[in-house]
């Protein structure tokens, strides 16, 4: 981590990153250890944990790259970071079907993180093909969700999955962006936000109860439930057909347990504010507004839209509710 600190670059990391991408096949990379690094006690092989730390220098290679943000690193270091990515990229996925699930996941997410590069979009088709065969193989709910997730993220067909025998993947499937005038798309969201609490038992997701159960899923800002919410909202054609929706999700806002101050919370907004409402919502006649239950120390609330409130508390998760 010397190289990496903090996420900045320096005039060794390209070098280090190399070193590291020529080893990953060695087979004493398949040794498994716990305590690989001081945040994570995980026992996993020692390559899931290179092929993570190669995602990792990428991702923060990308930074500023299509903004022009200044990184704060050397003149210099970024750019040769930038200039190894490919053959970081030859290497790593060339583990996206590894045996290990561990190694899986740190490959995709460290590929995700290297087609973040302008110059590498032209190997997500590939990419994807590898990865479809992967989904036509796995078994594991959690790992097929990461993986169409991250193929949606890159615009490519997910419409496949629609019809997939469980509803958390058809879900993810339809969260793509490439889904959002896909009527079938819309349905399915709909159809699951009528159940809010079978959505929660899909993956582990940090709660207002429970902060520190599992992981957030990849791409997906705070909890699943409230981005299905918030793809409705922005997907459907009328408001009656939105109308059924939000209660579950109140209900089952009302009767979670608000944390103790200090607890751990979201720490990105589950749903955020709406940017397009339905043709036919009147901004007249609906307001929206938070759950009054569910809060966490340090809210406060946001608003957004033009004759139409929009209010949450970022840090909860806290779903957005109809009061006609």
């Amino acid at each position: 981590m010397s190289v990496l600190h903090q996420e900045s670059l320096y005039s060794a990391t390209a070098p280090a990153a190399l070193y590291v991408a020529a080893v990953l096949n060695d087979p004493r990379t398949l040794a498994c250890h716990e305590n690989y690094s001081a945040w994570d006690n995980r026992p996993r092989p020692l390559r899931a944990v290179l092929v993570e730390w190669l995602g990792q220098i990428a991702d923060s290679a990308a930074y500023g790259e299509t903004t022009d943000d200044e990184d704060g690193n050397d003149p210099g270091v970024t750019d040769a970071v930038r200039a190894v990515r490919g053959t970081i990229h030859d290497a790593v996925s060339t583990h996206l079907l590894a045996p290990d699930p561990t190694v899986r996941a740190a490959a995709l997410g460290a590929t995700a993180a290297l087609l973040q590069s302008p110059e590498l979009a032209s190997r997500i088709s590939g990419t994807t093909q590898i990865l479809r065969r992967l989904l036509a193989e796995s078994t594991d709910r959690g790992e097929r969700a990461t993986t169409i997730l991250t193929i949606g993220t890159w615009g490519e067909d997910t419409t496949c999955w629609l019809a997939d025998r469980d509803p958390a993947i058809r879900a993810c499937s339809a969260l793509s962006p490439r889904c959002a005038d896909n009527t079938m798309a819309t349905q399915t969201i709909l159809r699951a936000l009528l159940d809010p609490a079978a959505v929660d038992s899909w993956f582990r997701e940090p709660t207002v109860a429970d902060p520190w159960a599992g992981d957030p899923l990849p791409h997906i800002e705070g909890r699943l439930r409230h981005v299905l919410l918030s793809a409705a909202i922005e997907r459907a054609a009328d408001f009656e057909e939105l109308l059924p929706r939000p209660w579950p999700l109140y209900r089952s806002a009302a009767t979670s347990p608000s944390p103790k101050t200090g607890d751990r919370c979201s720490p990105r907004p589950s749903l955020p504010a709406m940017t397009k409402a339905p043709n036919s919502l009147r901004p007249s006649t609906v307001t929206w507004t938070p759950s009054p239950t569910a809060t966490c120390a340090g809210d406060t609330p946001t608003s957004s839209g033009r004759g139409l409130t929009a209010s949450a508390f970022p840090r909860t998760g806290t779903p957005l509710v109809l009061q006609p």
